[in-house]
């Protein structure tokens, strides 16, 4: 019995060098008007700002949540202020006629003004940093 091989998809090559943005898919789960789950998605245009900044981030997110004496809301601000130096547009983001909406910093911090908001994006974003994961080699 012979196995097929999976479907091979040309991706294109690993370019070392800048680091350009990279698009982060992100799903947010919350319920509707009638307190029915319901989700929506769009994408962030994050810079990929390498390892070592990228733990230098995280290591401030994680003192400033272990920190008992700032609030929710402290924690928010702050988180979101870290995510304005990584995010730099978005797109499948819409006004209340279904029209594509242009990324602008003050429209961010209109997203970002919604509760808990920034902190799904930093989970997001630290699931989404490119990583290496098994390929396929078409040679095989």
């Amino acid at each position: 019995m012979t196995e097929s091989s999976p479907a091979y998809t040309a991706l294109p090559p690993l370019r070392l060098g800048e680091r350009p943005p990279f698009w982060m898919p992100l799903i947010v789960e919350h319920c509707d008007d009638h307190a029915a789950p319901a989700a929506m998605r769009f994408d962030l245009q994050v810079l990929d700002v390498g390892r070592r900044t990228w733990r230098a981030m995280m290591a401030e997110i994680d003192t400033l949540m272990a920190d008992a004496e700032i609030s929710e809301e402290q924690k928010e601000d702050r988180a979101a202020a870290i995510l304005r130096r990584v995010v730099v547009g978005w797109r499948h983001v819409q006004d209340d006629n279904q029209q594509p909406l242009a990324f602008t910093p003050e429209r961010f911090g209109m997203l970002l003004n919604i509760q808990g908001m920034a902190l799904a994006i930093v989970q997001g974003y630290g699931a989404s940093c490119p990583q290496a994961s098994p390929g396929v080699n078409p040679e095989a």
